[in-house]
């Protein structure tokens, strides 16, 4: 699903209200894996190792965002900035479920919607599942295409 940041809903360019902030170093990318780990019932140690690696080699490609009910971390996301095109990409996007409808993701995506339009992107990409893509085309997203997870076995 792709949004076009040159007339972006007016929601996402409106204040954020949320307690989100910015994830500026590997340490902080335990407040990440607080949210990703449970909602998805698995080991995220690779993905702190992955975006810590980004967030220290890369940081005009990546921000990292979480958002904080409480001062607890209850939703998180990130958004890559693909250098020499006009295409920033939404990752994460993960809220714990009794943090759910209560506006966190929404937030989520128009921080990072609005970090892409301070940086001059124009195109903003999700690889939305099933809970995500009614949310993000309410808001303006449009679907382009599928992707179908392949695993090749070896012989």
């Amino acid at each position: 699903m792709v949004l076009d940041l040159e007339n972006p809903p007016v929601l996402f360019l409106e204040p954020i209200t949320a307690d989100i902030r910015p994830i500026l170093d590997e340490a902080g990318l335990a407040d990440v894996l607080a949210v990703e780990e449970p909602v998805w019932n698995t080991d995220f140690s690779w993905l702190r190792k992955e975006l810590g690696k980004n967030l220290t080699k890369y940081p005009d490609e990546l921000a990292v965002y979480v958002a904080y009910v409480d001062d607890k971390p209850a939703s998180s996301g990130w958004v890559y900035f693909h250098p020499g095109t006009h295409f920033a990409s939404l990752w994460g996007g993960s809220t714990l479920p009794e943090y759910r409808k209560k506006g966190l993701y929404t937030a989520l995506v128009a921080v990072r919607v609005q970090e892409a339009i301070r940086r001059g992107y124009r195109f903003l990409t999700i690889d939305a599942g099933p809970m995500s893509r009614p949310i993000v085309a309410r808001h303006g997203f449009q679907l382009l295409t599928t992707a179908y997870e392949c695993n090749l076995k070896p012989a």
